[in-house]
């Protein structure tokens, strides 16, 4: 839905570039140089917002998929991880319904990337589907900590849907946490 919300966006400045080109070419049109100018400033602006629209992509996550796939609806990644760490700033993740295990068996989680302050990236349920990222396959995390996923010094992350369960606490001495959220901004869980 945002990628079609920004194609629209993106049609509409067109139309009204175009047209504003069309209505002002009249009387800029005894001075050469000065057209050029316009022309030149106007196209750049197109290009920078048909490049911020082209950078934002929407991916998927489901059980069926392979992490080989490009994420898209019909050859979707299987794992979060995959997920979490293949999206840039304005990209939207969309995780299926389904029970996917843990991918990260030394406990260390999966970190998730950020946005920018002007782009968020947002990691969302498909719409009337429960994911679960469940950690009941890891036993024995090496590293004294049993973390789902971690978001570390980002901003503008976006959590949204995401149900995470049996990340447990093995021993008396690891630390266990389903979202480990530190040093960031503007975020959403």
């Amino acid at each position: 839905m945002t990628q079609q919300l920004i194609q629209r966006d993106v049609k509409i400045f067109v139309s009204q570039l175009i047209l504003y080109i069309s209505q002002s070419f009249p009387e800029i049109g005894q001075n050469p140089m000065r057209k050029s100018r316009r022309v030149l400033i106007l196209l750049f602006l197109l290009f920078l917002v048909i490049n911020t629209a082209a950078s934002a992509n929407t991916y998927y996550v489901a059980t069926n998929g392979k992490d080989s796939n490009p994420g898209t609806k019909t050859l979707p990644w299987l794992t979060w991880n995959m997920g979490l760490t293949s999206a840039n700033p304005g990209d939207t993740v969309y995780f299926r319904g389904g029970v996917y295990p843990g991918t990260t068996l030394n406990g260390e989680g999966i970190w998730a990337e950020g946005g920018t302050a002007t782009q968020g990236i947002y990691y969302y349920a498909y719409p009337g589907e429960t994911p679960i990222l469940d950690g009941s396959n890891i036993s024995n995390p090496s590293l004294g900590v049993n973390f789902a996923i971690r978001v570390w010094g980002v901003q503008n992350v976006h959590f949204k849907g995401l149900t995470i369960r049996n990340f447990h606490e093995r021993f008396s001495d690891v630390i266990t946490q389903a979202i480990t959220a530190e040093d960031i901004g503007n975020s959403t869980f």
